[in-house]
Formats: C-alpha cells, structure tokens, sequence
C-alpha cells in the first residue's frame, strides 16, 4: 500500500493522519515503506464497546492544526459499518484541505454501508471480529505481532420480531447496549437483500409487488443466511411477535428455540 500511495503522491508531501488506537502499528509499518517526505499526525475516535459497534462515534482526539491546503491521507486500522469513516469525513470536512483520501488495511465489504469512496485497501476480509498488530477486544491484544479471529463461543444473538409499532426498535436498541448483543432487524434484512438483489431479495420483492405477503420460509431463509455470516455465536435466544402459531413454531425451530410467544 506505501508503495501504491508513493506512486499517486511522489510529487507531493501529504500528511498521513493515523486514527488511533487500532491504526499506531499499520501507521508504523506503512511510515517506514513509504519512501518520499511526508508528515504524520493522529485523530483518535470511539465506536466499540467490546464485540460490537454502539453506533456512536466520539472525538477524543480532534484533527491536526495547519492542514489548510495540504493532502491528507487517513490510515485506518479496519473500516467495517462506515460509521467512524462518516465522521472522519464531517471532522476534515470542515476544514481546507487539498485533498482528502482514505486508506484502511482491513476492510470489511459486507457490511460497509457508508457512502465514500474508500482510495486504498490494504485487505478485504469477512465480518469477523480480528485482534491482533493494533487492534484489540476490550483494549486487550493491540500488542500481538499476528492478527487473529476472535472465538467467542458463547456469543448471544437476539433477534426480535413484531408488527410495526409493537417497540422491537426500542427493545432491541436497550437490550443491546446493556447486554452487548448482535442485532438483526428483519426490515434490514429484508431491505439489504432486496436492494442488493440477492435471489432471496428478488423472490420476497415478487410477492410485495403483488400485494401479497412474504412466505415464512422465505423469511427464515434470509435470516439464516444472517446468522450464518455470525458463526462466532454459540447459542441464540430469540423474542418475538409473530402473525400466527405456525411461522413462530417455524422460527423458533429454526433457531433451537423451545416455546415461543406471541
């Protein structure tokens, strides 16, 4: 990657701008290979609690003074949602800088769902949760020379399903944030694979566009293949409000789950 950007900037000096604190061994490593003169600052900025993302993103360290007219380059550790790339580009955006580009070393393509363009990717991989040469679980592994996958085997999903207005939405944004869950919304399901026209997409599409309802199975299918993209999960324990006896008994036996309610 340094000698990709090395390339694209020989004429240049652009400021590399490491985003703390998962990015300080890549912004190490990608310093020592890049052979023309440049400068180097930080911004440090928080989304994680543990496994997963809160959705929220801080500034706890705000961008460098004096880039008026320079080109900035942002080294990112992993890009994974998008949510801490949206606010990198709000931070430089308000300033006057020449250029502005993004490169990360990891970059997770399945669930990106921002909509920048990010200039250099150093390697795409799965959604799994890596620690390791910088990045860490609750700050711990930052300091290992290898990047590993994290085996959480007792992982906890809860999916949650109901009629519009039933409160799934405040449900499962309290019970995530207090239990650190994984959360899986069947709209968000249901509207990635329609947008990305997916087979099961395009399937569930054919029934909406006629009025009538989606299949059960076709449902349980687009879930399972959402559950299946968490294979770090041991044991899912699911809630829900479903439109009659039969498609809770099918969901329920899909996930292991004995008993349902409605």
């Amino acid at each position: 990657m340094a000698q990709e950007i090395a390339v694209d900037y020989k004429d240049d000096s652009p400021i590399f701008v490491g985003v703390l604190n998962g990015a300080f061994m890549f912004v190490s490593d990608f310093l020592k290979a890049y052979p023309h003169p440049c400068e180097v600052s930080f911004v440090k900025l928080s989304s994680y609690q543990g496994l997963t993302s809160t959705g929220i993103v801080e500034t706890l360290l705000d961008v460098p003074e004096n880039i008026e007219g320079r080109s900035i380059i942002i080294l990112e550790d992993i890009i994974d949602t998008g949510r801490t790339l949206q606010k990198l580009v709000h931070l430089f955006g308000t300033t006057k800088v020449k250029e502005f580009k993004i490169a990360s070393l990891f970059y997770k393509a399945e669930v990106y769902n921002g909509e920048y363009t990010i200039d250099y990717v150093g390697l795409e991989i799965p959604d799994k949760f890596i620690v390791g040469y910088g990045l860490d679980y609750k700050e711990l592994g930052r300091n290992l020379r290898q990047v590993y996958q994290l085996n959480q085997k007792h992982m906890i999903n809860l999916v949650l399903f109901g009629k519009p207005g039933a409160g799934k939405g405040t449900q499962a944004q309290f019970l995530k944030e207090k239990y650190n869950l994984k959360h899986i919304s069947t709209g968000d399901v249901f509207r990635f694979n329609i947008k990305n026209g997916t087979e099961l997409g395009t399937l569930a599409k054919s029934y909406i566009d006629k009025g009538d309802l989606v299949p059960d199975e076709v449902t349980i299918k687009m879930l399972e293949d959402e559950v299946d993209k968490n294979p770090r999960c041991g044991r899912i324990h699911i809630r829900w409000l479903s439109k009659d006896n039969g498609s809770g008994r099918g969901i329920g036996q899909f996930f292991g789950i004995q008993g349902h309610e409605n």
